[in-house]
């Protein structure tokens, strides 16, 4: 692994053109491990710490030597120790490509503060082979700057009898209080991405016993896709009693936006504890695939969130998942309940498309210790039909009982606390609207279905119901159990009763180190032969019951003119337009809102 700074009075060959004198380039191309692929971090980690000898002033203070090249190729694992790797606001380390695409199964991003990462190619940085959607959404998932392919790589599968195993591989991650500063991670910037083919999550921020915050994350531009647990992992999963003291770190001031999130095997979106979160222009799909499987059962929601102040999820479209879970805190520290007191803050979930549903309903709320001053606004969304896809569970098996056949669209719970809005929304009139409504504002709301989103090229026909894609399962597991120790997950394949697909179901296949497969099933077929054993897609003769289809096109854009291309919901090219915010008690101050 070759580390210098540029000097342009003494080039290296291969150098990035644009390079400035004091930059830092790192030549990943110099190393070869032997039956290794010919970059591998695990050997040479990416590290610029106080007991190396790669400490270089101008990177410390931002200014002369702000650019971090690293040149493209198939790195093993790629871990960034950036301790000493940080630069000033306004003036961040911009980490970019060169060269070609930087590709790893895993990368890991230690200490950053005031970074950006970048695979852009613009104004002399990237590389022109991978340019991401820039030239077109259609198959550019794969083709930005930065690409964690996993290639389902250490996932072990065995559909008769024998084990499910998951290793637990985080695609991309940002974690780690600088030993240095003191800080955890802050002040990222992510744009032109791509994470997908197995592993656990695509995206972690996380810091594992941290009560610092992790604040001012900006993600753009990006696509995340085909992962066994969720596309998104924000934040610690777990609140405790006393929340303010020792919760493990809050997420604060995030921002999302214009990203891909597809065919998640668990929640597209687990976020919490959140403040000042603004995820908009966001496309979701096919999201909770693999809820058969007994850890996705309860992890298969559109959005998993626990909001404790202001917060706005708007404008994106989401399809699949069972459940949209909006929770509230056990306890408000005194400090911030006193501000918010006199600063209301608003939670929002507005302007968005809900649709292709496989079971459940949106549950707003939570039976604990909720505020009595925050906003919650439900409105102006279109909620599509739920298709109740547990009757796919054959075999006398008893359906679990958070599948919910019967109940309103969207619950609230313990809205006597604070105020609720449930307005101007469209809804299929499969369901009342909303249920638990006595103290909810209720008003302006349509029963009828709406329309279908009109996409340019998603690589299905037009109109798919996206609640017939799945995570292939031959059969249904009850139980699971860790086996051996430090295993994430592994399964125990109960040989429980076959899955039942109706015709015309696409199913995705994880192949262990080569990556994802598609098939659908024919007509007429059930997925099971005639003694009641799985077909499994891409076994011999399966044919007959599975046909092979490409990788879809996944061009999520909106038809020009269509529904919701014309009220801003998607992907979109508008300029955002921010507006003035209140004073945050927090050193950010820009929790903001897309105005359209």
């Amino acid at each position: 692994m070759a580390w210098h700074k540029h000097d342009s009075s003494n080039p290296q060959p291969g150098a990035p053109a644009s390079a400035q004198d004091g930059d830092f380039i790192i030549d990943g191309s110099n190393t070869t491990v032997s039956g290794k692929p010919a970059i591998d971090t695990q050997l040479a980690r990416f590290s610029v710490g106080q007991n190396s000898t790669m400490l270089y002033s101008g990177l410390v203070n931002g200014q002369k030597g702000n650019t971090v090249w690293v040149k493209g190729g198939d790195y093993e694992r790629f871990t960034f120790d950036a301790r000493d790797v940080f630069g000033v606001p306004g003036n961040p380390v911009k980490i970019v490509n060169y060269g070609g695409q930087v590709k790893s199964r895993r990368f890991s991003w230690l200490y950053t503060e005031h970074i950006k990462i970048s695979g852009k190619y613009a104004n002399g940085f990237g590389d022109v082979s991978f340019r991401g959607h820039d030239v077109g959404y259609t198959n550019s998932k794969e083709k930005y700057g930065w690409y964690a392919d996993n290639k389902w790589y250490g996932t072990l599968t065995t559909y008769s009898g024998g084990t499910v195993m998951r290793y637990g591989d985080i695609l991309w991650s940002f974690s780690g209080v600088n030993p240095i500063t003191g800080n955890n991670c802050h002040d990222v910037e992510l744009e032109y991405f791509g994470i997908g083919n197995g592993g656990f999550t695509g995206l972690m921020i996380k810091t594992n016993g941290s009560l610092l915050p992790m604040y001012n994350f900006k993600i753009h531009d990006g696509a995340i896709f085909d992962t066994d647990a969720e596309s998104t992992y924000f934040g610690y999963g777990g609140i405790g009693s006393n929340f303010d003291t020792q919760v493990q770190h809050e997420i604060i001031n995030f921002e999302m936006y214009n990203c891909r999130l597809l065919r998640a095997g668990g929640e597209a979106v687990q976020m919490t504890p959140c403040r000042e979160v603004n995820f908009h222009n966001n496309v979701v799909i096919a999201s909770g695939c693999n809820w058969r499987n007994a850890w996705s059962q309860s992890q298969d929601g559109l959005l998993q969130l626990n909001p404790i102040g202001s917060n706005w999820f708007h404008h994106n479209i989401l399809t699949g998942g069972r459940v949209v879970g909006a929770f509230s805190p056990d306890v408000i520290s005194p400090l911030l309940a006193a501000h918010q007191a006199y600063n209301p803050p608003v939670f929002e979930i507005t302007d968005n498309y809900f649709g292709d549903s496989h079971g459940g309903n949106i549950y707003y709320g939570r039976g604990y210790n909720q505020d009595s001053y925050t906003v919650r606004r439900f409105n102006r969304n279109f909620l599509d039909e739920s298709k109740n896809r547990t009757d796919e569970l054959t075999g006398g098996t008893t359906y679990p009982t958070w599948f919910d056949k019967q109940s309103a669209w969207i619950n609230f719970s313990n809205q006597g606390l604070g105020a609720y809005e449930f307005l101007n929304n469209k809804i299929y009139p499969q369901k009342v609207m909303p249920g638990n409504s006595s103290t909810v504002s209720s008003s302006g709301n349509v029963s009828e279905a709406p329309d279908k989103p009109a996409y340019n090229n998603s690589g299905y026909p037009a109109g798919w119901d996206y609640s017939l894609f799945s995570h292939y399962t031959a059969k249904y597991f009850e139980v699971w159990a860790a086996i051996n120790p430090g295993d994430i997950v592994k399964y125990t394949n109960k040989a429980m009763t076959p899955v039942y697909y109706p015709a015309g179901t696409r199913v995705r296949v994880g192949i262990n180190n080569l990556g994802t497969r598609f098939y659908e099933l024919n007509v007429g077929q059930t997925g099971v032969d005639g003694s009641g054993d799985p077909i499994i897609p891409g076994a011999e003769n399966s044919d007959t019951a599975w046909t092979e289809i490409a990788n879809p096109a996944d061009d999520y854009t909106l038809v020009e003119g269509s529904t919701y291309e014309q009220l801003g919901i998607g992907l979109t090219d508008v300029p955002i337009v921010l507006p003035p915010e209140p004073p945050s008690t927090h050193i950010s101050n820009k929790g903001r809102r897309l105005m359209i």
